[in-house]
């Protein structure tokens, strides 16, 4: 999808509300190419980042409007993430026994976000009731048709489900999408029972790896428009009724040649060699563990938003 000034909006902070950014990294020039919208996005971020001075949340400004990130999605056809279905299903099925593992009882789970239904899938077979939202009409009819799970095509502002109907609410490697992650956190805790939890899983943007690589950092993409810290994150999950109860690092299973594709994107010489080296051993399909700077936040419901 191509851009035009016109799309682009100035936004304030999504946290306080302050309109007092420090510059993190400038705008780099137009180059001609697309914002690459996919469950998976690679194309490396463009748009200027910065960094609240009252409470350090980390946003683009300017940034695509809400309307022309939400068609960007709806129209999108991503054959790579659906490759990678095993992984996927690997991944999900570890954090569904850490839930079991801290106490989570099984219930009514809605995955926000939930591309093609990995996670719908890999709850449903672990014993519970899973239903997830997706805009993309592609994901959906492939995860409806190949997966064999209930997913609603739109967005959760369009929703129209009950209130207080499940125990869990998920956002997996969504909230750094949304337009307005205040207002998506207040809309999972009013579908939430009281007592109810939502996991957020996110790229750590103060991890070593962050830090370390700046600009060349695997998750500063053209999609990702806010960046979140324990910190931050943690601030917005209370000032939206919920209380942070667990954390862990997050663990992926992907192909080691989408690996070393990525690697290659970023380092291209040092990419090259290694990706040459595991195609001529066969190993591109090779499942590969391995953590890459994202964390699981575990939530619960507390009372009503703090204002």
């Amino acid at each position: 999808m191509s851009s035009s000034p016109k799309s682009y909006e100035s936004v304030v902070c999504n946290l306080c509300g302050a309109d007092d950014p420090a510059v993190l990294l400038p705008a780099l020039p137009p180059n001609g190419g697309e914002h690459q919208f996919a469950a998976s996005g690679e194309s490396p971020l463009r748009d200027r980042l910065v960094r609240c001075k009252k409470c350090g949340l980390v946003y683009v400004s300017p940034r695509l409007k809400q309307q022309a990130i939400e068609s960007g999605y709806e129209n999108v056809d991503n054959t790579v993430y659906i490759e990678q279905a095993a992984g996927r299903l690997q991944t999900f099925q570890r954090a569904l026994q850490w839930l079991d593992t801290i106490g989570v009882a099984k219930g009514q789970v809605l995955d926000i976000g939930c591309a093609a239904g990995f996670f719908v899938r890999a709850a449903q077979d672990a014993g519970w009731k899973a239903t997830g939202i997706e805009i993309s009409k592609h994901l959906c009819e492939y995860g409806r048709n190949q997966l064999g799970v209930n997913i609603l095509q739109g967005t959760l502002e369009n929703s129209t489900l009950p209130p207080h109907s499940f125990d869990l609410v998920t956002f997996w490697d969504v909230l750094e999408h949304v337009s307005d992650p205040t207002d998506a956190l207040e809309r999972a805790r009013k579908l939430l029972k009281p007592g109810g939890y939502l996991l957020v899983n996110y790229p750590h943007y103060g991890s070593i790896w962050a830090k370390l690589l700046r600009r060349r950092w695997w998750f500063l993409i053209d999609v990702h428009i806010y960046y979140f810290t324990p910190r931050t994150l943690a601030k917005l999950l209370r000032k939206c009724g919920f209380t942070p109860k667990h954390e862990r690092m997050h663990f992926q299973t992907l192909p080691l040649g989408y690996l070393t594709d990525r690697v290659k994107s970023i380092f291209p010489k040092l990419g090259g060699a290694v990706k040459t080296g595991v195609r001529l051993t066969h190993m591109d399909n090779l499942p590969f563990t391995y953590y890459a700077s994202q964390k699981s936040c575990l939530a619960q419901v507390t009372d009503g938003p703090k204002r």
